[in-house]
């Protein structure tokens, strides 16, 4: 059984907030056996990285400064993306046939397709 790990507010970066942890911490699979990779395409804290390691289980990949494309295209097998301001358009979601989450850290989701995401599976 999984259990939900919750942090002071305090001890948890700003762009990561409680309901985005919880997201991705909630979102495992009853006996899953290989780690689920997590890909953040931009430069976040990371601590963000090493909370969800550490307590989630998870892969994370951290792109920083590399384009997009080439992050997308080397992590086929990406599960959730944590995106700023890059575009989510339809093609970066068809090529990640894993992919079940995005988590938008910050406000409104103008830079994500949605719609397709949501055609396709991903919420």
């Amino acid at each position: 059984m999984h259990s939900l790990v919750l942090f002071p507010v305090t001890h948890l970066p700003p762009f990561l907030t409680r309901t985005m942890l919880r997201t991705l911490l909630t979102q495992t699979e009853r006996g899953a056996v290989h780690m689920k990779k997590v890909l953040i395409l931009t430069a976040l804290d990371p601590v963000a990285g090493t909370i969800l390691e550490d307590h989630g289980g998870y892969m994370v990949v951290q792109g920083g400064k590399t384009p997009l494309n080439e992050l997308v295209s080397s992590n086929p097998d990406t599960y959730a993306l944590i995106v700023r301001s890059e575009k989510i358009t339809a093609s970066v979601i068809d090529s990640l046939p894993a992919l079940k989450v995005i988590i938008r850290a910050g406000s409104g989701y103008n830079n994500i397709d949605f719609r397709h995401a949501r055609s396709q599976g991903v919420d």
